[in-house]
């Protein structure tokens, strides 16, 4: 029970963004870790890739070649917006038998990883150093890594973690990891005429080894959801076993699946509130993050010789991994951000796939002195959403235009449940909320009373879904699951004429 409140404790000060950091996470500016920028991977948005070697001008996500020690590190800062930061930090604790090297996926003609994850391009233009090799030749070496995260100073948990071949693997070298989690296959590079590519599974030991390979561009990534014994102590810490078996040498890449975060894409200066996109199970001494895999098509066995599985076939298919969320707004559930999005549009979230839908078109353009804009009139406005339990619904339009949502997470908030909507008890006109029950696809009804200090600029809207109310009844706080949507709504001047101005009709 003791370290039940201590955990909960944690949680509620990262709701009410108890530390409020204002730098990046790492003053010293050792920040090497990346999300890929190019390759035909299918999770680059997804995957913090571990960068060795540390960071020079002309290797800024990492340095080839250089020797690895136990206390080498790795770390990542990812700019979330108003002085947020989610900050990872990953340390290698162990190291047995050889020693081991950063390492370049592409540096060998054979190499498959820099063709689906890269920054700069493929080959020896990779400049992503994700890999770490045996540096003797023929060698086995054995390591293994912990990793944290951090939003603001306050612990958060990893979600997964994958590994990848990053060197071209022969028929007699493997890796072998381990971590506390379940496996799943998630890519394959096939070359069908190039002979096996073996995976062995089992659940029971928490492993996985890839090879032996052919030596031929065949490759593999497997991805791992963590347990919830596997977070070690308040931060959070986990840790992954890795054993590289070169017939010459064999290289391994590891990346980590960061918390899944909903952000606000107004303007910065309306501040950055975040959803943490998973499920909390209070009811137990950890936490479950949604993160969902489905079947990589392997059995599970006892790790004896013959227990192996060849992917290199045309009808082998890789797991994937989606993350489901309990409550979203509009007809598509959020999409994760991996960086800042905000901007003058508010449309960097979800740009590509219109995720952000919940505001209705016909609510985006506004005459100032048409109807349902002027002083004392009734904006009534339907709002989509999904959720799998009873969920309260908050917004806010910035009426007057000062560049801040008008409300204070202590004001008093009445609430109709299952009603259109209720405003505050005090004069703040530009917050609503409403509380509605579990449903799919169904409408809520929000309604703002015009004031009389609207301004004629557009302005701006923010919706925020979540099961407790007191995560997102102010417009700023970090809030567990649910979602977040801003958006920009057009207010249109009357037109004036200048008399002075010659009249040119014909």
């Amino acid at each position: 029970m003791q370290a039940f409140i201590k955990k909960w404790s944690v949680l509620i000060c990262f709701l009410s963004t108890c530390i409020g950091y204002s730098q990046s996470c790492y003053p010293e500016n050792l920040i090497t870790s990346a999300y890929a920028t190019g390759g035909t991977g299918l999770y680059k948005n997804q995957i913090l890739w571990l960068t060795w070697g540390g960071k020079s001008t002309n290797n800024p996500y990492g340095t080839p070649n250089a020797n690895l020690t136990t206390g080498s590190k790795s770390y990542g800062s990812i700019n979330l917006g108003a002085g947020k930061y989610l900050c990872i930090e990953a340390e290698i604790e162990t190291i047995n038998n050889a020693p081991i090297q950063s390492y370049r996926p592409g540096d060998y003609a054979g190499d498959s990883k820099d063709d689906w994850y890269n920054i700069g391009g493929t080959g020896r233009n990779n400049k992503l150093i994700s890999g770490i090799i045996n540096k003797n030749n023929p060698g086995t070496a054995y390591f293994k890594i912990k990793a944290k995260a951090t939003v603001n100073g306050v612990p958060i948990r990893l979600a997964g973690l994958v590994v990848a071949d990053a060197e071209s693997m022969a028929s007699n070298e493997y890796i072998r990891a381990k971590a506390d989690g379940t496996w799943r296959i998630l890519e394959v590079n096939k070359n069908l005429s190039a002979g096996t590519y073996d995976i062995r599974k089992s659940a029971a030991r928490k492993m996985i080894q890839f090879g032996g390979g052919n030596d031929k561009t065949t490759a593999a990534l497997a991805g791992l959801k963590f347990n919830n014994t596997a977070y070690q102590g308040d931060a959070f810490q986990i840790s992954t076993e890795i054993v590289l078996k070169g017939g010459g040498k064999q290289a391994v890449a590891i990346g980590l699946l960061t918390p899944s975060m909903d952000l606000g894409d107004a303007p910065e200066y309306y501040g950055s509130p975040m959803h943490t996109l998973e499920k909390m199970d209070l009811s137990a001494d950890n936490c479950r993050d949604d993160l969902t895999f489905t079947s990589d098509n392997l059995e599970t066995g006892s790790w004896q010789g013959t227990d192996k599985n060849n992917i290199n076939t045309s009808s082998y298919t890789p797991a994937t991994f989606t993350n489901t969320f309990n409550s979203y707004l509009g007809t598509k559930p959020a999409e994760p951000n991996t960086t800042n999005v905000h901007g003058a549009k508010a449309n960097l979230d979800g740009e590509n796939t219109n995720e952000e839908d919940a505001w209705p078109s016909t609510f985006n353009n506004f005459s100032y002195k048409a109807n349902f804009y002027t002083q004392g009139e009734t904006l009534r406005v339907p709002i989509n959403y999904t959720s799998k339990n009873p969920v309260y619904i908050t917004a806010w339009i910035d009426f007057n235009r000062d560049g801040k949502f008008g409300s204070n997470a202590n004001e008093p908030v009445t609430i109709q449940a299952n009603g259109e909507v209720s405003t505050n008890a005090n004069t703040n006109k530009e917050f609503v909320v409403i509380k509605v029950n579990a449903a799919t696809n169904a409408t809520a009804y929000l309604t703002w009373n015009i004031p009389p200090d609207r301004a004629t600029r557009s302005t701006y809207v923010r919706i925020r879904i979540a099961e407790n109310i007191d995560e997102i009844s102010s417009p700023i706080s970090n809030a567990v699951n649910g979602e977040i949507e801003d958006h920009k709504i057009y207010i249109i001047a009357p037109a004036s004429s200048n008399p002075m101005l010659q009249n040119r009709a014909k």
